[in-house]
């Protein structure tokens, strides 16, 4: 944690964009809210960015990383970012499965983008920072079977995580980043 910390210190002369990838129930949110409860920043949620129902087709879901909204993100989040222009996009929300409360983001701050997938190549190019929060795999099940439950537990280990996987090796993801980071948790 003081690594990542000191390296945002030596970068804060500018507005930052901190990449925070991972596994699930390795802590990314965990590490982003601290991040938030530390610094004067802001966050954004792959979570937000979940694919929404029209694509959800049988060959969007075989793409290699292609399980969030890549091209609103890059539309409402990396474009903005690029030009240096503020940030404004709406939730995803997956319990209604519809777009929501809008969400403005100045870009003068500092801005920590978590959740898998958000170091995938179509949008890598916008990150000071980039991190990866890892997990053995016994203490990852055990997470997600303690935040989700049984049922999804098993569709985590059938489904999620064998994507998840296919999406770091595929990319190098690891090989990509400023920091590795095991297991986070904050007391």
């Amino acid at each position: 944690m003081e690594k990542l910390i000191n390296l945002i210190k030596e970068k804060q002369d500018r507005p930052l964009i901190i990449g925070i990838d991972g596994r699930c129930g390795s802590g990314k949110t965990t590490l982003s809210n601290y991040l938030k409860s530390v610094l004067d920043c802001e966050i954004i949620r792959m979570d937000h960015f979940f694919l929404q129902t029209f694509q959800r087709t049988d060959n969007r879901l075989k793409e290699i990383g292609g399980n969030f909204d890549y091209e609103r993100f890059i539309s409402e989040v990396k474009n903005p970012i690029n030009n240096k222009k503020d940030i404004s996009y709406q939730v995803f929300n997956c319990s209604t499965m519809r777009l929501e409360e809008r969400v403005n983001i100045n870009i003068n701050k500092i801005i920590v983008i978590e959740g898998t997938y958000s170091l995938h190549p179509l949008i890598e190019d916008i990150y000071d920072i980039k991190v990866f929060v890892n997990i053995d795999k016994d203490k990852q099940i055990n997470r997600i079977k303690i935040r989700d439950g049984e049922i999804l537990l098993k569709r985590f280990i059938s489904e999620w995580i064998p994507k998840e996987e296919e999406y770091f090796k595929t990319y190098n993801i690891l090989d990509k980043v400023d920091i590795v980071m095991e297991e986070v948790v904050i007391k």
